[in-house]
């Protein structure tokens, strides 16, 4: 059995794109949240609730609807012989053989006979548009190659798992991945085989880091066996090409009761924001002034290096206000 993940955002991109391990996150800075605007997703609910998740589903299946399938091709059957030319005509060289064409055909100045000025430019166009040819058609066997790959997707009618191609992946699909497998679009991981309910990613191919990246489950899918067969509800950001940064929100759907899980995320230290609740573990820089709400000492105290601030060595002791004291999640408080 491997690793129970959800797909909400399917837009591969050139860049990352596993913006899974939040339930609800606001990395995302003031400006760049409002550039995109919230995708809804429903996951198993009912057509008879006439609720506002509904009423977003009927309203998108107006619109056409995306698609998991990738093309890097730059040219099809219609458009290749147009847009190449016009792509090569807009280098200088190119754009020099057509004027003295032109000049040749002046009776005046032409040195040429017409049908051999032809000859150079013409040369030029058809071997650089055979070589775009050959490049393009290797792309589209890459894109076939890679849009034909299978995964397991749950299909609610038999209630098991079946392969499905990653073409075929839909918003809303619940995907399963098994370990050293590729990840086919972008996923919210909502359960994993490990005890410690995270999974680790790959993500060389796609910014270069070689370093693992830990994906953590939300927390209000930690005690949920089958995701699968849960009711739930996903609001995120539309597909952009933003890697580091997700903000989404999770509802899971029991009857009358909403539970809405938050859980902590990475986040740059150029986006945090006055009001930010920010945990660090042992031996960490600390990023900003900060007020200590909750530590894992039993004495509710902390110790701070600040030599790098005002030189001395010895370490600076910081103890949580008295009416946090009994407070074991200070993140879910309102103050």
């Amino acid at each position: 059995m491997g690793n129970f993940v959800f797909a909400p955002l399917l837009h591969r991109r050139s860049k990352l794109i596993i913006n899974g391990n939040t339930d609800e996150t606001s990395m995302n800075s003031q400006s760049s949240t409002a550039e995109y605007k919230d995708y809804r997703v429903s996951y198993d609910v009912t057509s008879n609730i006439e609720s506002y998740p509904w009423y977003d589903i009927k309203n998108r299946k107006k619109h056409k609807s995306q698609t998991n399938c990738i093309r890097t091709t730059r040219y099809n059957i219609l458009t290749f012989i147009p847009k190449n030319l016009f792509e090569q005509f807009h280098r200088v060289a190119n754009i020099y053989f057509a004027v003295l064409i032109g000049l040749n055909w002046v009776p005046m100045i032409n040195a040429l006979a017409k049908t051999v000025a032809f000859i150079p430019l013409t040369v030029i166009l058809v071997i650089t548009g055979v070589k775009d040819l050959v490049e393009d058609l290797k792309r589209w066997r890459s894109d076939a190659k890679i849009n034909k790959q299978l995964t397991e997707v749950y299909d609610k009618t038999s209630r098991t798992f079946v392969q499905c191609k990653w073409q075929d992946l839909s918003v809303g699909s619940i995907v399963r991945i098994h370990a050293d497998q590729t990840v086919p679009a972008d996923i919210l991981l909502l359960s994993s085989t490990s005890y410690e309910s995270t999974c680790y990613l790959d993500t060389a191919a796609i910014d270069g880091e070689t370093n693992l990246k830990q994906k953590i489950i939300p927390s209000c899918f930690l005690n949920i066996s089958k995701p699968e067969e849960t009711k739930f509800e996903l609001q995120c950001d539309q597909p952009n090409e933003d890697i580091y940064h997700f903000h989404v929100v999770l509802q899971i759907l029991n009857e009358s009761r909403i539970l809405t899980s938050r859980t902590f995320v990475q986040c740059k230290w150029q986006d945090l924001s006055v009001g930010s609740i920010v945990r660090i573990h042992a031996d960490q820089t600390v990023p900003a002034d900060i007020l200590l709400l909750s530590s894992a000492s039993y004495e509710s105290t902390c110790y701070l290096d600040t030599a790098a601030i005002d030189g001395e060595t010895n370490l600076k002791q910081k103890i949580i206000p008295s009416c946090f004291l009994n407070i074991s999640k200070p993140e879910e408080t309102k103050f």
